[in-house]
């Protein structure tokens, strides 16, 4: 695949929104109370892909963790690594959060507050994660997961995140040159 204009570097992230990524994840468990972990992440990740590519920005800012089942919003393994034991080390690397949420319950369950502050959620949002819920409410986890896998998630495991340049690839060709340079133009938390 060749790009219409060149990406930042793989080094360039966003800094996570991370109050706004514990919402949706508590939204999505509300929603879906008996989904497993891996569903939840998948369900934010086809979101957000969704709504990068209809309204060209994402549900909230965040880079993903590339695991074996899929891309993981980092904010939700920092939020599920604050639920178990105390870490060793000030900082993991990705195969000791593969692990760590790999022994996780599947159905954890997790604190929703009631009623949720929807404060945070753009109508684009809500919206999203609405179509995102009906779109896949019959596929299999299995299924759903695989889904995940695509380029953004294969750059993501060569660089250790999967970032913003790195979802831009799942954007059609035709349309990434503009969201590209409208992007590069106005997300001040992209960070090199």
């Amino acid at each position: 695949m060749t790009l219409p204009v060149p990406l930042p570097p793989p080094s360039r992230f966003v800094d996570p929104d991370e109050v706004k990524g514990i919402l949706v994840l508590r939204d999505l468990r509300r929603r879906c109370p008996d989904a497993s972990l891996p569903r939840l992440y998948a369900l934010s990740y086809l979101a957000t892909r969704d709504h990068l590519r209809r309204y060209g920005r994402l549900i909230w800012l965040d880079n993903y963790l590339p695991l074996s089942t899929g891309p993981c919003p980092s904010v939700f393994a920092f939020y599920l690594r604050a639920l178990g034991p105390p870490p060793t080390e000030r900082t993991w690397n990705l195969p000791e959060y593969e692990q760590f949420l790999a022994s996780l319950p599947p159905h954890l369950p997790l604190p929703v507050p009631d009623p949720l502050d929807y404060g945070r959620f753009s109508i684009s949002d809500r919206t999203v994660l609405q179509d995102t819920l009906r779109a896949t409410d019959t596929v299999p986890d299995d299924e759903l997961c695989a889904r995940t896998r695509d380029t953004a998630w294969q750059a993501g495991i060569n660089s250790g995140l999967i970032g913003l340049d790195h979802l831009l690839l799942e954007i059609p060709d035709t349309e990434r040159e503009s969201l590209a340079a409208y992007l590069f133009d106005h997300t001040p938390t992209w960070t090199l």
